[in-house]
């Protein structure tokens, strides 16, 4: 109770940070309280889009448990049941669950994360055009959820309509910068267009953010050999 009492406080005081609520969120989920936890990650992923149900990929199957005991018509865990499927491994659990959520959820911001998870498990499948309808659909439903303007990018790139992507991946940018992987997309795509300065200065900003990113350092490294 005290440390559930600290979680509440610290959420008070720190409202804009959503660490917070993350920590809320995952101490609720401990105690039974789906519902609660569900609102706090909510929060958290509105703020940075990299708190998800599993907190770690490894985590993934374990999370996907602790949503056994949700009621078997709630979009909302039927949504966070897919995306922790999705960091499992899980391809097809994935989509079955985020298809189901779609069903359950009413328009807006979770079904337009829920749109944006199913499209990331079909990109992955290289189902470019499936991917691409629902994303465009999900930037309508959560405008400002970065992820799913980067993914639309991906989606238009592997179509061939790459000025459209790269246009997706700056919108998701400027959304959030903090993302390694929208960085290193759109180095691609102006690589292909030969606008190399530009390439160069996003991939900078990838490895500043990661910089163990394998893909964004192989390129950095093509470009600089190119001018060698």
């Amino acid at each position: 109770a005290g440390a559930r009492a600290d979680l509440d406080e610290a959420v008070r005081r720190q409202e804009n940070y959503p660490w917070a609520f993350a920590e809320r969120s995952r101490a609720r989920r401990d105690l039974g309280d789906l519902a609660g936890a569900f609102d706090d990650l909510a929060a958290a992923a509105r703020g940075d889009s990299k708190y998800r149900w599993a907190e770690h990929p490894s985590q993934a199957a374990k999370a996907y448990a602790a949503l056994e005991r949700a009621g078997r018509r709630d979009g909302r865990a039927w949504a966070w049941r897919g995306q922790a499927a999705l960091d499992a491994g899980d391809a097809a659990g994935a989509q079955s669950s985020l298809r189901r959520a779609l069903t359950l959820l009413a328009k807006g911001e979770l079904r337009g994360w829920a749109r944006t998870w199913l499209a990331e498990a079909l990109i992955k499948e290289r189902r470019a055009k499936e991917a691409q309808v629902l994303l465009s659909a999900a930037v309508r439903e959560a405008p400002r959820y970065a992820p799913a303007h980067a993914l639309l990018g991906g989606a238009l790139a592997l179509l061939g309509r790459r000025a459209e992507g790269e246009a997706a991946l700056s919108r998701a940018l400027s959304l959030d910068p903090r993302a390694a992987w929208s960085w290193a997309w759109r180095a691609e795509l102006r690589t292909a267009r030969g606008d190399k300065d530009g390439a160069r200065s996003d991939l900078t900003e990838a490895l500043n953010l990661d910089p163990n990113y394998a893909d964004a350092r192989r390129l950095a490294e093509t470009l600089e050999k190119a001018d060698g």
